[in-house]
C-alpha cells in the first residue's frame, strides 16, 4: 500500500498512522490480490488442467484497452525517513526557538507560540483520539497502533493550555509545560519499546517526524515557564 500511495504525501502519511503492527506484517500472496496489480500478476502466471489433462496458462493472451498516464507503481515504496526526520527537526526547532523569543515578552512571538502549538496538539490529540476510537471497533490491522505513543490526547488540552498560559497565567504556564513534557515523555517511551524486538510495527519514519516537533515544544514552553517562574 505505501508503495501506491507515496505519490500522495498526505494519504501516504495517514496510511501510515492509521495502520497498526498487523498492517505491518507480511501477508500471503492470497491475501494480497486485493490490490488489483497483485491480482493482475498472480493470475498471469497461474496455470490450470485443459480437458486433455494438459497444464496450459490461465491467461493466454493480455490487451492494454486503456493506457495509462502515471508512471508504473514502483515493486517497493522508498523510505521517507529522512525527509521527515528534516521536516520533524525544522518544526521542533521553529517552535523551540519561538518559545525562547516569546520567553523575553514579545507579543508577536507570543502569540506566534500559541497559534502553532495549538495547530500541532489539536492534530495530535484528535488523531490520537481516533486511534483510541479504533482499539474499540474489529478492525484488525488498525489495533495495537504505536501511533498512539506519538499521537495521543494527551496533547488535546494544551490547545487551550497553550493560549491561556501565553496570557500571562503563570500557573496555566507551569501546566502546560507538564503537559508538553508529558506528552514528550510518552513519545520517548514510544520510541523505546520500537527499539525492542518484541514489536512488528514500523514505526521509525513517523518518529523522525513527530518526536522532534513534541521535543521542541516542550523546549518552548519550558523556557516561557522558567522566565514566568522568576517574574
Amino acid at each position: 500500500m505505501n508503495s501506491l500511495t507515496q505519490i500522495d504525501p498526505v494519504v501516504f502519511t495517514g496510511m501510515d498512522v492509521l495502520l497498526g503492527s498487523p498492517g505491518d506484517r507480511p501477508i500471503s500472496l492470497w491475501a494480497e490480490m486485493f490490490v488489483p496489480m497483485a491480482l493482475r500478476d498472480a493470475i498471469r502466471d497461474a496455470t490450470v488442467t485443459n480437458a486433455d489433462g494438459l497444464e496450459v496458462p490461465l491467461v493466454m493472451a493480455e490487451q492494454v484497452v486503456v493506457p495509462s498516464t502515471r508512471e508504473a507503481e514502483p515493486l517497493r515504496a522508498r523510505s521517507w525517513f529522512w525527509r521527515y526526520l528534516v521536516v520533524g527537526s525544522f518544526m521542533g526547532g521553529l517552535l523551540a526557538w519561538v518559545g525562547r523569543r516569546a520567553a523575553k515578552g514579545a507579543r508577536s512571538f507570543r502569540v506566534l507560540l500559541g497559534a502553532l502549538a495549538s495547530i500541532w496538539s489539536l492534530l495530535a490529540g484528535v488523531s490520537g483520539l481516533i486511534l483510541v476510537f479504533v482499539l474499540l471497533t474489529d478492525h484488525w490491522s488498525m489495533t495495537r497502533n504505536e501511533s498512539l505513543f506519538l499521537l495521543n490526547p494527551v496533547s488535546l488540552p494544551l490547545v487551550v493550555l497553550v493560549p491561556l498560559a501565553l496570557g500571562g497565567r503563570d500557573a496555566t504556564v507551569r501546566h502546560a509545560r507538564t503537559l508538553g513534557f508529558l506528552a514528550l515523555g510518552v513519545a520517548a517511551l514510544g520510541l523505546l519499546f520500537q527499539l525492542l524486538p518484541a514489536t512488528a510495527q514500523q514505526t521509525r519514519m513517523l518518529f523522525a517526524l513527530f518526536l522532534p516537533i513534541h521535543v521542541g515544544l516542550a523546549a518552548g514552553l519550558h523556557a516561557v515557564a522558567t522566565v514566568a517562574s522568576r517574574t
